[in-house]
């Protein structure tokens, strides 16, 4: 393998791709090392949300936290990569971070509508998410939102390009039976 390679995946939904670059990983400081290479994998929506309904059979409630914290660390773990290497910062990064996410990049949703205002509050709605699908196509309709760790890795790109802490709540999600997923911030 060369230096840098990259390599398309095809996505058939809504015709995208991805294009994987093969590269010896960056070194980040964890809170549990350092320099630890900054690995990517590639999960399945269907693995991903397994895993994520065993830990609420063996949390409960408690899982949502889990995956809500497990999101803010990786939003703010993708806002530091692309501070590295990107010339773009504030509500701008934020924009490029949705458009990566959204169906035409890797697919975790689709963007419906967004508003957030210069103080890190607001809200963002979407559809096709990805874990909101694949739960209700899995499990039914939900009695509560499934979408913890998308809304805790948005909050985490916020926090990441504010450094100040943000709160997201997801108050409607697909998987309840609503049309969309909604999640409002604040900072806190």
């Amino acid at each position: 393998m060369t230096d840098k390679s990259v390599i398309p995946l095809e996505r058939r939904l809504n015709e995208a791709y991805i294009g994987l670059v093969l590269r010896e990983p960056s070194r980040r400081s964890h809170d549990w090392g350092k320099g630890v290479p900054n690995r990517v994998i590639l999960l399945g929506a269907g693995t991903f949300v397994k895993l994520q309904h065993r830990a609420e059979d063996i949390l409960g409630e408690e899982a949502s936290g889990v995956f809500y914290e497990a999101g803010i660390e990786s939003g703010k773990e993708a806002v530091e990569t692309f501070f590295e290497e990107k010339d773009v910062r504030g509500l701008e990064l934020f924009e490029l971070m949705i458009q990566i996410t959204d169906a035409s990049g890797i697919g975790w949703f689709k963007l419906i509508d967004y508003n957030i205002k210069e103080n890190y509050s607001g809200y963002i709605t979407i559809s096709q998410s990805f874990i909101a699908e694949t739960y209700r196509d899995w499990k039914g309709k939900t009695n509560h939102p499934v979408c913890h760790f998308i809304g805790g890795f948005l909050a985490g790109c916020l926090e990441g390009i504010s450094r100040i802490p943000v709160a997201c709540e997801e108050t409607k999600c697909y998987a309840m039976g609503n049309e969309y997923c909604e999640f409002h911030f604040e900072p806190v």
